[in-house]
């Protein structure tokens, strides 16, 4: 990434310099066409080398995303949850309603994983029905968001989405600086990939999005992304969100940028 870093500022230096000379000192059409030409192409490709260079982040990555696929992997989640819950003394809801959720929905888990397959963090975000949405934003808690709330596969693409848990694993959590960063931006822009792609999110119209966030780093990391505080209750915080596609789009660069910084050090981690 760092040779793909300075290559874009030589052609780009290359370009402008090209251009100089070939005012200042050709007279023939000919040489001046092909400076122009020279110009345009280093232009284009100091343009897409960014580009190409997150792609390549994403394709190559020590690193991959994807949902939870059986009910061992939703079992799995469960653990880590109520662990991660338990250690900030809050509840975590019995696995039989994840479980109940998944069936209804079998892509409300996404992971992410080294090569070894071993998980590093997951994110559980769910689609429900507008009615249950606007319960969870006065207050309710999630135990009595029942699978009948939760919308299924086929009614896509979908507007209102209830953020269960982020949560990662002790071998992200005793990683080196810049690694936990690197992997959660990589699961969050990810998952918006992959909802975009499956068409579970509109295209050109807003999403609203709501959480309740046991811990002072969910906080901070909500208040970043935009979201304010709606409802306090004795027992919990509620945090809302309406993303439009522009944020989206917004979001997975500024992720992208956040795992180009942090890719050597989470490299070395994973291998």
């Amino acid at each position: 990434m760092e040779r793909l870093r300075w290559l874009f500022v030589f052609l780009s230096g290359l370009a402008a310099v090209t251009s100089v000379v070939g005012t200042v000192f050709f007279d023939n059409i000919v040489a001046k066409k092909a400076l122009a030409a020279a110009v345009v192409l280093s232009i284009i490709v100091a343009v897409l080398l960014p580009k190409l260079g997150r792609i390549y982040l994403k394709r190559f990555s020590a690193f991959s995303v994807g949902a939870v696929d059986s009910k061992a992997g939703v079992r799995d989640v469960c653990r880590l949850g109520r662990s991660t819950y338990n250690s900030v003394k809050k509840s975590y809801p019995d696995e039989k309603l994840p479980l109940d959720w998944w069936t209804k929905f079998p892509f409300g888990i996404y992971k992410i994983t080294d090569r070894a397959d071993k998980m590093w963090m997951y994110m559980s975000i769910w689609p429900v029905t507008e009615e249950a949405f606007d319960k969870l934003k006065m207050g309710m808690s999630e135990e009595n968001l029942t699978p009948d709330d939760v919308l299924p596969v086929g009614d896509k693409p979908f507007y209102f989405f209830y953020i269960a848990d982020i949560c990662r694993t002790n071998r992200a959590s005793r990683s080196v600086p810049g690694v936990t960063e690197y992997i959660r931006s990589h699961l969050i822009a990810g998952y918006f990939d992959s909802m975009l792609a499956t068409g579970f999110l509109p295209k050109g119209k807003p999403v609203e999005f709501i959480a309740h966030p046991v811990s002072t780093p969910g906080r901070i990391n909500l208040k970043a992304f935009g979201f304010v505080k709606v409802t306090e209750t004795t027992d919990k915080d509620v945090y809302y969100k309406c993303i439009t596609p522009k944020f989206i789009g917004s979001t997975i660069r500024s992720c992208l940028d956040s795992m180009e910084k942090n890719y050597r050090l989470a490299l070395s981690c994973s291998t």
